[in-house]
C-alpha cells in the first residue's frame, strides 16, 4: 500500500459558505481510493507473505480509513449544525443528515476497534509466533 491517504478538507464557495457536497465527495473518493489500494496489496500477498506484513498492510488501511471517516464525521457534524441553526429548519434534511452522521460514526467506531486489535497483534508479537508455528508445522510434516 504505497499510496498515502490525501488530506481532504472543507471546500469553500466564493461567498465564503462551505460546499459540503463537494467536501464529502472528496472524503468518499479518498475512502474508495484507500479500499482499492488495500485490495491491490491483498492481491499481491501469496503463501510466502509473512503474517506480520499482512498485519502491517491491514494496519495502514485501517489507519487511513479511520482518518478519512474522522474527517467525514467532522464535515457531517458541521453540516448538521448549520441545518439545525438555519432560520427555516428543514426537518427532513436534518433527520437525513443525522442518520448519515450516525451511520458514519458507527463505521468509524468499527474501524477504530479493528485498528486497535491489529495494533495489539503487532505489538504483542502474536503474528511472529504464528509464523514460527507455521514453520515448525511444515518442518515436522517433512520429517
Amino acid at each position: 500500500m504505497a499510496d498515502s491517504l490525501q488530506r481532504v478538507g472543507l471546500v469553500f464557495k466564493a461567498d465564503g459558505t462551505v460546499d459540503f457536497k463537494k467536501s464529502l465527495q472528496q472524503v468518499n473518493d479518498a475512502i474508495q481510493e484507500n479500499r482499492n489500494s488495500f485490495k491491490l496489496a491483498k492481491l499481491a500477498w501469496d503463501d510466502s507473505t509473512a503474517s506480520m506484513d499482512k498485519l502491517k498492510d491491514r494496519q495502514e488501511f485501517l489507519t487511513n480509513q479511520t482518518e478519512a471517516y474522522s474527517q467525514k464525521v467532522s464535515a457531517l457534524e458541521e453540516e448538521l449544525s448549520i441545518l439545525e441553526n438555519a432560520e427555516e429548519k428543514n426537518t427532513q434534511a436534518i433527520r437525513k443528515k443525522k442518520n448519515q452522521l450516525n451511520s458514519t460514526q458507527a463505521t468509524l467506531i468499527k474501524y477504530q476497534k479493528e485498528l486497535k486489535e491489529v495494533t495489539v497483534q503487532i505489538t504483542s508479537g502474536s503474528a511472529e509466533m504464528e509464523e514460527e508455528m507455521k514453520k515448525l508445522d511444515s518442518s515436522l510434516s517433512t520429517l
